[in-house]
């Protein structure tokens, strides 16, 4: 009986220390002498699920293409005459409208041929230069074209005195 206590702390000793090596025991049960062999013990083996982040960067915008600065508006004086040469204004006289802001005045007209028109610019009392546009009307109304300008104050004079 001795022996089989022993040989059964024997056992569970080697099972522990390897599994791979056969322990000779007599058995718990007693009897025998044979050789025992371990029942393998199986683990599962846990490995972590690695997933790579996939980080996409969307491309930069394209940058806007550079503009070149507008080229600066013709300057018309307040008040002044204006010469405006071209082609296809044809043979009868049509008309000049002049457009500052919300406002839209008739310019006179001078002189009128198929190449050039002469035209006295209206009088207004400017502190400032302002944007405007002349569009030019063919006699029988259709439009020659719209020239965008800046209207600027008549010069002022200063009486001295001398």
């Amino acid at each position: 009986m001795f022996r089989s206590i022993l040989t059964c702390s024997s056992l569970a000793l080697l099972m522990t220390a390897s599994l791979s090596a056969p322990a000779q025991a007599g058995g718990c049960s007693g009897g025998g002498g044979g050789h025992y062999t371990p029942r393998p013990i199986y683990r599962p083996v846990v490995r972590p699920v690695v997933t790579p982040k996939v980080i996409v960067k969307k491309p930069a915008p394209p940058a806007p293409p550079k503009q070149l600065p507008a080229p600066p508006l013709p300057q018309v004086v307040s008040g002044s005459r204006l010469y405006l040469d071209g082609k296809n204004f044809g043979g009868g006289e049509g008309s000049v409208m002049m457009k500052v802001g919300p406002l839209t005045m008739n310019v006179e007209v001078l002189s009128w041929n198929a190449a050039a028109v002469e035209v006295q610019m209206p009088k207004m009392a400017l502190d400032l230069a302002l944007p405007a546009k002349l569009k030019i009307l063919r006699a029988d109304g259709s439009l020659v074209v719209v020239k965008e300008v800046q209207l600027t104050p008549e010069a002022p004079r200063l009486a001295l005195g001398l």
